[in-house]
């Protein structure tokens, strides 16, 4: 067993690594290899001859902070090969040599008489009008420098074009944006806007949206909604957010709220509420409530 890589005759006395099993890293590993129509196998190897000093670990430690594997290299989890020998040397060309300066163009009518007077068909070739009005004028011009002279018109147009594209799709994106605000919110924008769709903290609104979602439809309903792409929270983020609740002695509003939220779904058999009064012992005792950052 032996280095895969093209010209190396490696066999023993230098470690050998198994090319990765995920799929990126090993697609950069063929390009960085340079092997047309070779595939891998079980027992592909590449030495390490073909990786920078920087690419292996120093830091391998058990959980104990003990150090193990002492003398024996170890890539890193994101190591790339970049150390080949077959790419050939650059050629330096010579400097190229020094050209004349070209010569000054002659004096041309003003854009008002070219865009009066030029008429250009489909091939370039200028038409017969300007040529009369050439020879009026006293001027000697050949064919290509007055179609050179035409395009600076033919670059406004396009970038006039460009402009008025530009124009159109801010109106189109500010349309869109507009419509979208009226069923999500400006963090849910801005979650579909995103790769990921990660929010770092969603706003009270959308909180308020998402469990009248999950109260309505349950936790099936809800987690079906975030695998169609809805921007919303998590279910472990709504179980964070009500953990937050005040729970401290006295009227509690914050749950009221949420009371509230769940109660507007609810029929009215559903909303029957039962209040019941049992005995407990209440021992003195100070306790630190992590909730609430406070002793108890």
């Amino acid at each position: 067993m032996g280095c895969s890589a093209i010209g190396c005759t490696v066999r023993i006395g230098v470690p050998l690594f198994s090319t990765p099993n995920n799929r990126s890293r090993r697609k950069l590993w063929l390009l960085k290899m340079k092997r047309c129509r070779w595939t891998p196998n079980a027992n592909s190897r590449l030495c390490a001859n073909h990786f920078t000093q920087d690419q292996f670990r120093t830091d391998l430690r058990d959980k104990q902070g003990r150090l193990y594997k002492a003398g024996r290299k170890t890539l890193k989890s994101n190591a790339v090969p970049t150390v080949f020998h077959f790419s050939k040397e650059p050629v330096h060309r010579k400097p190229p040599m020094a050209r004349p300066p070209p010569p000054s163009p002659p004096h041309l009518p003003n854009h008002a008489c070219l865009q009066s007077a030029v008429n250009i068909d489909i091939n370039g070739n200028v038409g017969e009008r300007f040529l009369e009005k050439v020879v009026d004028e006293g001027l000697v011009l050949d064919q290509n420098k007055v179609s050179n002279a035409c395009q600076t018109d033919e670059n406004s147009d396009s970038l006039r074009a460009m402009r008025l594209r530009i124009t159109q799709l801010e109106v189109e994106a500010k349309q869109l944006k507009n419509a979208l605000s009226l069923v999500f919110n400006e963090d849910q924008i801005k979650a579909m806007s995103r790769k990921s769709g990660r929010v770092r903290e969603w706003s009270n609104g959308t909180m308020k949206k998402a469990l009248q979602l999950y109260f309505s439809c349950g936790t099936t309903g809800y987690e079906t909604l975030r695998d169609q792409g809805q921007p919303l929270p998590s279910l472990t983020t709504l179980k964070e957010k009500t953990s937050l609740l005040n729970f401290e002695p006295g009227l509690l509003d914050d749950v009221f709220h949420l009371m509230a939220t769940k109660g507007e779904k609810m029929t009215a058999p559903e909303r029957e509420c039962v209040l019941m009064l049992d005995e407990m012992a209440i021992k003195p005792k100070i306790k630190f409530d992590p909730a609430q950052q406070s002793f108890i």
